[in-house]
């Protein structure tokens, strides 16, 4: 009996090793970490990098962060909004919710889950053009509200095998995880370079140096065809999108929050193919029917859907602009915007879109 314990120890030895090995990176990464301690932390600029692989509490992580901020100046819509970096603006009161919302409806219940204190002054909202998009409109969960103040707990025997099964596929290197900076959590943050800084924007890491998301935009041109996935097909402007509109806004009103919205930018080949479609044309439709809205409330707002002044390559797919798309949205806001002309240097903004360098990428110089 004792010869074949001895046998079965050393048998299961090296498999204990390496799945000490994996529990080690697991640890080491942070993806164990508790999720709304996490968004504390980095909204007080304790952690660098916060990029969780297995958990998704974006809504309620961008809810604490932005309720610890207490910004003047706050960012509010999808992953769409994320890439507005605090060093764009000349202000030390900023912060970038993107990722509060997945839905219209959801900007107004975000700002009114916000502590009195940590509504903000004035308001950049990022408007998807498939807001007003009647297919997406009937999505199930189209008017849902998500709950912020829910975190989902880590469960360290599935992270454990999705660890080991994403390092199967080389996704990551143990090594560079075990030696990941202690203010950098989780394991996408840890392994590709991709989370939220402390202002709240986002990092895509080395998706941002490579060829994207979407080489060749690929997916994107499939998702116009098969009218499908944020690219349903759409002849007008859904009029539920509009009434969806005007609820936020009654909410930034109550408030007294002085709104800048924007309808954000596509590939620049990516918007041509829509227009060659012909399927789309609720799109180029959504600008002349919400002026008049934003006119009503004293508000302002932007059609940045086409920016010629942009490359495709500065996408990383094809409706995700990079840092340095967003900087020339930044330009356009620094000349166009009544509200915001304080916060922009236009002469800055537009070295940093213009700068050499990999056309994803932007350096400000730190």
């Amino acid at each position: 009996m004792k010869r074949f314990l001895k046998c079965a120890a050393l048998f299961l030895a090296p498999l204990a090793l390496l799945c000490g090995v994996f529990f080690a990176a697991v640890w080491r990464s942070g993806e164990l970490c508790d999720y709304e301690a996490g968004a504390h932390a980095s909204a007080a600029g304790a952690i660098s990098l916060f990029g969780l692989a297995y958990r998704d509490n974006t809504a309620s992580f961008k809810r604490a962060a932005a309720n610890d901020v207490k910004a003047d100046l706050l960012v509010l819509g999808t992953s769409r909004s994320m890439q507005l970096r605090g060093q764009f603006f000349d202000t030390d009161s900023f912060y970038n919710a993107g990722g509060g919302m997945a839905f219209l409806p959801q900007a107004a219940a975000f700002l009114e889950a916000l502590d009195e204190d940590a509504r903000p002054e004035r308001l950049i909202l990022v408007l998807d053009q498939y807001f007003f998009n009647e297919q997406w409109l009937a999505a199930d969960n189209a008017s849902s509200v998500p709950d912020y103040t829910q975190f989902a707990d880590p469960d360290p025997g599935y992270l454990l095998h999705a660890f080991f099964d994403a390092y199967s596929y080389g996704k990551y290197s143990i090594l560079n995880v075990l030696q990941t900076p202690a203010d950098v959590v989780g394991l996408s943050a840890s392994a590709r370079g991709a989370g939220f800084y402390p202002d709240g924007s986002y990092s895509y890491g080395t998706d941002a140096t490579g060829d994207g998301l979407d080489p060749g935009f690929a997916d994107s041109i499939n998702r116009i065809l098969t009218a499908s996935n944020r690219f349903e097909h759409g002849k007008v402007v859904a009029q539920q999108g509009v009434e969806d509109l005007r609820a936020v806004l009654d909410v930034c009103r109550e408030y007294g929050i002085e709104v800048t919205a924007f309808l954000p930018p596509y590939a620049p080949s990516v918007w041509q193919y829509m227009q060659d479609y012909g399927e789309h044309t609720y799109m180029t439709q959504i600008y002349d029917t919400i002026v008049p809205v934003f006119e009503e409330y004293g508000y302002e707002v932007f059609d940045c859907s086409y920016l010629p002044e942009t490359a495709d390559d500065q996408y990383l797919d094809g409706f995700h602009g990079s840092d340095r798309v967003y900087a020339a949205i930044c330009v356009r806001l620094a000349r166009d915007s009544q509200f915001l002309s304080d916060v922009f240097d236009e002469a800055r903004l537009t070295a940093l879109f213009e700068q050499d360098g990999p056309p994803k990428v932007i350096s400000f110089g730190e």
